[in-house]
């Protein structure tokens, strides 16, 4: 049950409520006033109907399978489906992350590696935050899973994982990468920087494409990794930050 049909119930708020609860609460009562168009009241206890909380939700589902069915179906062409299964492989941009590091390697020396050190933290702490925490307790669907889209997905890769798709670990993963190397690498590559953001998110739009995610999956993934790549880049320029560079490349006379 979500947390805002517990705490909506018809219910004496005692005196002795926790500070936790009592935010728990104000953020309830603010969901309900956004459903329901109600003035909030500090205070006020906002009740909506389990109607309208689930009638907002089956709203953004079917849309959400409606744009599926139109990037899976309709927005198609021979050349994006060769290229998409590939496009979105992760083992295919190996060459890319290594070439990073021979750049990075080459600009700062081995003074780099709490860098390196950094990006590994990002990706264990996305994928493990999405496959293992969020997936679990949404336990939303994969389109090529879903019964209500047999016959309608179109699926390009050779297999549909069985996991749950929701939040996409895809999506989760590349955008705290990109967040992370935006906002760490920005001095060194300036405006050229925002390509990883252009990177992230065709890599999602391929996950849709190929049939393996709703588009409400690879957003909420998308938010969920800008969200720990952000603090993760924050926390690395405030405590570590990027070293010098090197006068000579790989500090060669």
């Amino acid at each position: 049950m979500p947390f805002w049909e517990d705490l909506l119930q018809n219910e004496t708020v005692g005196s002795l409520e926790s500070p936790v609860k009592r935010k728990r609460r104000t953020v309830a009562n603010l969901y309900c006033c956004f459903i329901s168009k109600q003035k909030f009241t500090p205070g006020h206890e906002h009740v909506i109907s389990l109607q309208e909380s689930n009638g907002m939700l089956e709203t953004l589902l079917k849309w959400d399978r409606e744009l599926f069915i139109k990037i899976n179906n309709d927005w198609t062409s021979p050349f994006l489906d060769a290229a998409f299964p590939w496009y979105r492989y992760q083992n295919t941009w190996i060459p890319l992350y290594l070439f990073l590091f021979l750049f990075l390697l080459m600009n700062y020396g081995w003074r780099i590696w709490p860098f390196v050190v950094t990006v590994a933290l990002t990706v264990t702490a996305t994928d493990q935050l999405s496959s293992h925490v969020v997936k679990l307790l949404i336990n939303k669907t994969r389109p090529c899973h879903d019964d209500s889209l047999v016959g309608q997905v179109r699926l390009l890769v050779s297999y549909c994982p069985d996991n749950p798709g929701f939040t996409s670990s895809h999506a989760t993963n590349h955008f705290g990468i990109a967040c992370l190397f935006f906002f760490t690498l920005f001095p060194l590559f300036k405006k050229w920087s925002y390509w990883w953001f252009v990177w992230a998110a065709t890599i999602c739009y391929a996950q849709v494409y190929v049939g393996i995610h709703f588009p409400l999956d690879v957003v909420g993934g998308a938010l969920l990794g800008s969200l720990i790549g952000c603090s993760i880049a924050a926390l690395y320029n405030k405590y570590i930050g990027l070293p010098p560079k090197l006068e000579k490349p790989f500090g060669f006379a």
